[in-house]
């Protein structure tokens, strides 16, 4: 999220966050409530949980003692951050699946926060990436190094691998069994 979006958003999350409480995840989701892909902040403080929209939606603010228990659910193509709330309906933020690892660390995050432990996550969310289970075509030789993208390179050899066909050495590797 780049220039006026990025910018609105800041502005609204300002509106929010009173001064002298700290901002402790900051994170975008990439679907809204109707599963349509859009961008949406979380982000967390000490005392809340905001989810703020890009367009004019309203903010969600969720207060972290309100808090009846937080978790990463995994959902058919994807999956949500679900905020239990003690006496108001329940929250939840949906986002892709390519997301649950950075989602997965922002509820222990939060679940610490409404625990009253230590605040303890990875300081690195968007740089969390999620990795494929498929390994590269030239296993045989030694390299075990994970295929991202289909005619990538493999970090070990001088092949170009293609994901199908790494895929299928995977799966039936060696061949004679």
């Amino acid at each position: 999220m780049t220039g006026a979006a990025a910018d609105s958003v800041l502005a609204r999350i300002a509106e929010h966050v009173p001064s002298g409480e700290e901002i402790l995840i900051r994170v975008s989701a990439e679907l809204d409530d109707d599963r349509f892909y859009s961008t949406r902040s979380v982000v967390v403080t000490e005392q809340r949980v905001l989810i703020v929209p890009v367009g004019d939606g309203p903010v969600i603010e969720v207060a972290v003692g309100d808090l009846e228990a937080v978790r990463a659910d995994a959902l058919v193509g994807g999956a949500q951050l679900t905020l239990e709330r003690r006496t108001l309906p329940t929250v939840s933020v949906p986002y892709t699946g390519t997301q649950s690892v950075k989602f997965s660390e922002v509820a222990r995050g939060i679940e610490q926060l409404r625990k009253g432990e230590t605040f303890l996550i990875d300081p690195k969310l968007d740089r969390i990436a999620a990795r494929s289970a498929t390994v590269c075509c030239r296993r045989r030789t030694g390299c075990v190094r994970p295929v991202y993208v289909a005619g990538r390179r493999c970090g070990e050899s001088s092949d170009i691998c293609a994901l199908t066909r790494c895929e299928r050495r995977f799966w039936r590797w060696p061949p004679w069994r």
